[in-house]
């Protein structure tokens, strides 16, 4: 009787640890699982960081170039009385940096996109399009102007126009302001 007494505390420790070796293998399986997900977490977290990382550069470097003494602040405004889209162009006359402060525009329709253009004389030059977005500062660079006797926005379809259709805002430096 004694050996079958012994036999069951056997049986009944090696369920016992059977059942607890099942339970720690379970356990550092969720803990594996729990590991990746940290290191997926982290991976993304870094993305971010780098992301953020670069637009602050971007952020410092145009805050350099607009404090600059000779950068002509211009403000284009809509060409309708009761119009009131505005636009910043940020202009050096010396090095031909063009800087555009959009955040005045209305959102465009889905199927237009704003293009931006300086005036030389009776001609507009294209300065590049821009992709306009609500959520985010719409602040761009632009291609350099020479000579530019004048600034506008116009909305035109997507990829731009070889001249302006649809001139939105506008300053020409022989206007008064």
């Amino acid at each position: 009787m004694n050996s079958n007494i012994l036999r069951i505390v056997t049986l009944v420790l090696l369920s016992i640890s059977l059942l607890a070796n099942v339970f720690f293998v379970m356990e550092l399986r969720g803990t594996d699982e729990r590991m990746e997900e940290l290191k997926d977490k982290e991976a993304m977290l870094l993305e971010q960081y780098k992301v953020l990382q670069r637009n602050y550069e971007v952020t410092k470097e145009n805050f350099e170039v607009l404090r600059r003494k000779d950068m002509r602040e211009i403000l284009l405004e809509g060409r309708a009385v009761e119009d009131t889209a505005k636009a910043i162009v940020y202009w050096n006359p010396q090095t031909h940096f063009v800087y555009l402060d959009a955040d005045g525009l209305p959102a465009p329709p889905p199927s237009k996109q704003y293009q931006v253009w300086f005036r030389q004389k009776d001609t507009y030059i294209d300065l590049g399009v821009f992709n306009y977005q609500t959520d985010v500062p719409n602040f761009f660079r632009m291609k350099n102007a020479v000579e530019a006797g004048g600034f506008a926005v116009s909305l035109e379809k997507i990829q731009g126009n070889k001249q302006p259709t649809n001139i939105i805002v506008s300053r020409y430096f022989d206007e008064k302001p």
